[in-house]
C-alpha cells in the first residue's frame, strides 16, 4: 500500500525594501494628511493644509489617487498617494462635506453633506456631479455596489439607514437606538455592519448582522471613536479616535488604533497624533514584510518565518506563503495539492521537493529530472492565491513510501 507523508515547508526569504500596503488618515488637529505602515511604523505627512478642518479621506490605489475633505473651507481635494498634485476637484456648493468614499465598480466617488441635507456622487474629476439622496444631516457612509444599495448614518439621531445606489429610493432604517453614529463599514464578505458609537457612555464599536441581530460590542472604553476602516481578510479594525471627549481612563485617545473585527484580540494604539478623524487602506502586499506588520501584532517578539505567533502549530511563513488552507495530498496519482500567495516578490522561487527515505531529497531544479509537474488553477487575475497541484512523476510515483515538503530556499 503506498503511504504519503506530508512535511510543512522550511522556509527562507530575503528581506525587502519595497512597501505596498498601507494606511492613509486624516489629522484635524495638525490639518495633515498621513500615512504609515500597517502597523503604524514609518510615519510620512503627505500634505498640509493650513488653516483646514480635514475630514474624510478615500483612496484609488489602481490610478494612485487619494481623495480628502476640508469643511473649513468646503472642499474636496484629490492628490497622487504620495500627497503630490493636490489640486480641488469640487469647490462649490458644499456645507460640511464629510465622510468620502470611492466606488472602484461605477468609478465614482460618494460623499456627505452634512449641512446641505444630501449624499452626492461624481466622476474622479468631479465632472457630473449629482445628488442620489436628499436626507438630513448624513455624515458615514459605505456601498455595496454589487447589492445595490447605500448605507449612511445621521449626524445626531444614532440611526443607520440604506436606500437604493442607483436614484436613492426605498430608504430604510436598518439600526436605531445607537447614541451617535460615527462611521458605517460594511462586512459584505460575512455579512456584518460596523460603526462607532462615539458619545455613548463608555463610548463603542458595535456591530451586527446587516439583516438584523443581536448587537455586539467589540471595543470598551473608548474617547471619541470616529473614521474606521475593515481590513477583512486580515480580521482588523482600524479607527481613528480623536480624543475629543477627553473622557478619564480611556484607551486610545488621539490615536490611530487597530483591533479584531470580531473584538477577540487586544486593542493596539499603532500612533498618537493630534486629532486623526477619517482612516482608510491600502492594504496590498507585496513580500513577507508587508503581511507581518498587516496581520501580527505591532511590536511582536514572535514576528519571524519560523515564529508561531498565534500559538496553532502554523508557523507564521506557512500562513503567509498559503494563506489559510493547508497543503493536503492525493494518492492516486500521488500529488500534493496546495494555494500558493500570488503577486509578491519572494515566493518565486517555491518548490517542492520528495523524498523516499527522508535522507535524500529531490526536486526539479537540483539537475537530476524532473520528479513533479505543477498543474496550476485557473483562477481571477486579482485572486490573491492561485491552487496549485503538483503530481509526482515516474518513477517516483510508484515509490511505497513518498515524503514530500514544499521549501522555498
Amino acid at each position: 500500500m503506498k503511504t504519503l507523508f506530508l512535511l510543512l515547508f522550511s522556509l527562507h526569504v530575503a528581506a525587502s525594501l519595497t512597501w505596498a500596503g498601507k494606511i492613509y488618515f486624516t489629522d484635524r488637529g495638525s490639518g495633515r494628511v498621513h500615512r504609515a505602515n500597517l502597523d503604524g511604523s514609518d510615519l510620512e505627512t503627505l500634505s498640509t493644509l493650513k488653516g483646514s478642518n480635514l475630514r474624510g479621506i478615500t483612496l484609488n490605489p489602481e490610478e494612485g489617487k487619494m481623495y480628502f475633505c476640508d469643511n473649513r473651507s468646503d472642499t474636496i481635494y484629490c492628490a497622487d498617494l504620495d500627497g503630490s498634485n493636490r489640486s480641488p476637484i469640487i469647490t462649490t456648493d458644499l456645507g460640511f462635506p464629510a465622510d468620502i468614499t470611492f466606488d472602484s465598480i461605477s468609478q465614482k466617488l460618494y460623499w456627505c453633506d452634512r449641512d446641505n441635507d444630501r449624499i452626492e456622487r461624481a466622476n474622479p474629476d468631479g465632472s457630473e456631479r449629482e445628488t442620489i439622496i436628499e436626507t438630513d444631516q448624513p455624515y458615514f457612509l459605505d456601498l455595496d455596489p454589487a447589492g445595490g444599495k447605500i448605507y449612511w448614518g445621521h449626524f445626531a439621531i444614532g440611526s443607520i439607514f440604506r436606500a437604493n445606489l442607483a436614484d436613492g429610493t426605498d430608504v430604510e432604517t436598518i439600526v436605531s437606538g445607537l447614541t451617535t453614529v460615527r462611521q458605517v463599514e460594511l462586512d459584505l464578505v460575512n455579512g456584518y455592519i460596523y460603526w462607532c458609537d462615539r458619545n455613548a457612555t463608555p463610548s463603542r464599536i458595535q456591530r451586527r448582522s446587516i439583516e438584523g441581530d443581536q448587537v455586539e460590542t467589540l471595543y470598551l472604553g473608548l474617547d471619541t471613536p470616529h473614521g474606521m476602516s475593515l481590513d477583512i481578510p486580515a480580521g482588523k479594525i482600524y479607527w481613528a479616535d480623536t480624543g475629543t471627549n477627553n473622557r478619564p481612563d480611556s484607551i486610545g485617545a488621539r490615536s490611530l488604533c487597530r483591533g479584531d473585527m470580531d473584538g477577540s484580540g487586544p486593542l493596539e494604539v499603532l500612533i498618537t497624533l493630534s486629532q486623526p478623524w477619517d482612516v482608510t487602506l491600502d492594504p496590498t502586499i507585496t513580500n513577507y514584510s508587508d503581511w507581518r506588520q498587516r496581520y501580527l501584532p505591532a511590536n511582536t517578539e514572535l514576528d519571524g518565518l519560523g515564529d508561531d505567533v498565534d500559538g496553532d502549530g502554523i508557523q507564521n511563513g506557512i500562513a503567509y506563503a498559503l494563506g489559510d488552507s493547508l497543503p493536503i495530498l492525493s494518492v492516486s496519482p500521488p500529488a500534493l495539492h496546495y494555494t500558493l500567495r500570488r503577486n509578491v516578490n519572494d515566493l518565486n522561487n517555491l518548490r517542492v521537493e520528495l523524498s523516499m527515505d527522508l535522507k535524500t531529497w529531490r526536486h526539479n531544479d537540483d539537475g537530476e529530472g524532473i520528479v513533479s509537474m505543477n498543474f496550476p488553477a485557473q483562477g481571477l487575475p486579482d485572486d490573491s492565491f492561485q491552487l496549485i497541484r503538483s503530481e509526482v512523476v515516474p518513477p517516483f510515483d510508484t515509490a511505497e513510501q513518498l515524503y514530500l515538503r514544499i521549501v522555498l530556499p
